[in-house]
């Protein structure tokens, strides 16, 4: 049995084995998503990070070093899948902040730019939806929500017509306001879009390469869907997908997560992870920054060694990705230099977040900004309504 959780950051930290019922992680592993990936977008992202770095590793070896790689060390078809993604909110990040904060900078994950009180950003509901880089093309699942959201934005705003992205130079929509209610209708119509494409994409992946061809799933399902009540067909996918075995969790507070189709779980899941990130994931982001803003005021040099830190990240990614493109194109070469483009690109990265605790805003002034968030949650004066306008 899975181990007692603590609190509800659960939802967010602990992998949807942890919350997810048996009957719901059958259901999302027959809808081929490893009920695992299902967590916070910084813990979302991480996974996907790993595995982009795991394969690019793998991918700049020569055929002969390749071949000398243990198999329980090459990358498994979950990995190749996860490399093939992006973080993706289940929450539309641009409606539950402003463009910029008060002071005009950057909105993105800048707690100063919030608008839904206790929303931030690594902490929000996400999934991997597949499509990243070249992929990032018509029907994948990235691509299709995306286009999704900006339907749903523009039926809520009454968007002017013709407008794609309504901003300076534009009318502004009829409504402004994204009211709670419907961001959650919106957000439950967005989760049919994801099973009904990451079925088609999980097998659209495996088959690009030889050595995933075989994760390919199929089942006795309409057009050939794996079939949740068909437990040797949800073992196959399990399987391939790399989920653990399904076993009903215990100790979830509130109880386990629910549903009787993918996307009703998928929605269950993401109110009560929301409901965790304005409450006690918010108050783990005070703890974090409030360290960083201590750390800060004790060394006064240490945000702009990190901002100097990720501007040399961000030159090596940039040299990488150059080197790569001036190679031809299918050549052995061009893979080795686009794989380590790809670990380039993550210490890029990385390198970013731990320099954004510190900049853009400041430190002190991110904290101030996540504590008057809670004060607002905690005197029941908190805004859920989002934003229809860019």
């Amino acid at each position: 049995m899975t181990g007692p959780a603590q609190t509800p950051v659960l939802f967010l930290k602990a992998g949807g084995s942890a919350f997810f019922s048996a009957d719901c992680q059958a259901l999302l592993i027959a809808a081929k998503l490893n009920p695992d990936w299902f967590g916070s977008y910084d813990k979302v992202n991480k996974k996907i990070q790993d595995a982009k770095t795991k394969c690019a590793n793998f991918d700049r070896l020569t055929p002969a070093g390749q071949a000398r790689v243990p198999a329980s060390r090459r990358p498994t078809p979950e990995d190749r899948f996860l490399a093939d993604s992006t973080a993706g909110h289940l929450v539309q990040d641009g409606v539950y902040r402003n463009a910029r904060d008060p002071a005009n900078l950057s909105g993105r994950n800048n707690p100063c730019a919030r608008l839904v009180d206790g929303y931030v950003h690594g902490n929000a509901p996400a999934v991997p939806t597949q499509g990243t880089g070249p992929s990032k093309v018509p029907g994948s699942v990235e691509v299709e929500l995306s286009a999704r959201e900006i339907e749903q934005r523009r039926a809520a705003g009454g968007w002017p017509a013709g407008a794609t992205s309504p901003g300076p130079g534009n009318p502004p929509p009829a409504n402004p306001v994204y009211n709670a209610g419907q961001l959650t209708t919106d957000e439950n119509a967005r989760s049919s879009t994801l099973v009904n494409r990451q079925q088609q994409q999980w097998d659209n992946v495996m088959a690009r390469r030889p050595e995933t061809s075989g994760a390919q799933v199929t089942g006795s399902g309409l057009n050939g869907a794996v079939n949740p009540n068909n437990p040797a067909e949800v073992e196959r996918a399990r399987a391939a997908v790399g989920a653990k075995p399904v076993v009903e969790p215990t100790g979830v507070p509130g109880g386990a997560v629910t549903g009787n189709t993918a996307e009703e779980c998928i929605n269950n899941w993401r109110e009560r992870a929301k409901d965790a990130m304005k409450a006690e994931a918010l108050d783990a982001e005070i703890a974090r920054q409030s360290a960083a803003a201590r750390r800060a005021a004790a060394d006064p040099a240490l945000p702009g060694r990190l901002q100097a830190a990720h501007a040399q990240a961000d030159a090596r990614k940039t040299s990488t990705r150059a080197a790569a493109n001036a190679l031809p194109a299918g050549s052995p070469e061009r893979t080795r230099a686009e794989a380590r483009a790809m670990v380039a690109s993550q210490q890029e990265a990385r390198a970013r977040e731990r320099a954004d605790r510190y900049q853009n805003p400041d430190a002190a002034a991110r904290l101030r900004c996540l504590q008057d968030a809670r004060a607002a949650r905690r005197s029941g004066a908190a805004n859920d309504n989002g934003r229809t306008s860019w």
